[in-house]
Parts: C-alpha cells; structure tokens; sequence
C-alpha cells in the first residue's frame, strides 16, 4: 500500500476530506514502537531511537473504511478511552495542524491549543505524518 506522507496544509485537507474528518470513525488498534531493545546478550540499548505510533482507525462513513496513520517523532500522546458504561468511542470529528515544529491530531474539532488540552482529550504531538489505506480490514479480528 502507498503512503502518503503530510508536508503542508493541502495534505492535512485531503486526509481530512478523504476520511471525513474522522466522523464516525474510531480508534481500532495502535502500536508504539520506542525504538529501544535488549540484545540476545542482554545488553540494553535505552534509547527511543524511533519514537513511532502507528493507529489503525475505521470509518462508518467515509469511502475509505480503514486507515493507518503513523504519527512520526513522537513528543506526547494521550490516551483518553471512554468508559463503556457511560460512553461510546466513537470519534465524532478530529482535527490536524501544525504549530510550529510538531503536527497535532486529536479527537476534538480544532483549533488546538495544545497547553489547554487536558486529559479528557485523546491526542498525539509529533514531527511527521504519513498514512496510507488498509483494504479488507473491517471488523473486530478478535
């Protein structure tokens, strides 16, 4: 699958577009990968030397069901899934920008301030964007 990779505010509109701002849509899976590893020898090597995200989000809605985005440089994430018993997960809009040096993407509508946000919000800060379709990926794979 081709990546598409977001250098500038042209590729945020057409990822936006494309996936519908993220309505309807949710957060099916996500990978961290530090970069950091202990060698068969056991000798560590301590150091986020990738610092990637990889998400997996599904749409009800938009023409492409499935996507993967992987947030680059990683700077803060936060998780914020909702309790089950009082609330669904489902994301009713996202918003992508770019604030100096980092891209910001989080569950709720823009602009975003990243100093008020709190943990109440799911949102990633990181230095790269690059996401690409995954076909035939629909449903739970549980």
């Amino acid at each position: 699958m081709k990546w598409n990779v977001i250098k500038n505010e042209k590729d945020i509109e057409e990822l936006m577009t494309l996936f519908h701002a993220f309505h309807d849509s949710g957060i099916k899976e996500l990978k961290y990968t530090s970069g950091a590893y202990v060698s068969d020898d056991r000798v560590m090597f301590p150091y986020n030397k990738n610092s990637d995200l990889s998400i997996i989000f599904q749409s009800q809605t938009a023409e492409i069901p499935t996507i993967e985005v992987v947030f680059h440089g990683i700077n803060k994430f936060n998780l914020r899934p909702e309790d089950p018993q009082m609330y669904t997960c489902e994301i009713f809009e996202a918003n992508i920008e770019k604030i100096g040096e980092f891209y910001y993407w989080s569950n709720e509508p823009g602009p975003f301030d990243p100093l008020s946000y709190s943990d109440e919000v799911t949102w990633v800060s990181r230095k790269s964007i690059e996401w690409r379709v995954i076909s035939d990926d629909l449903g739970s794979n549980d």
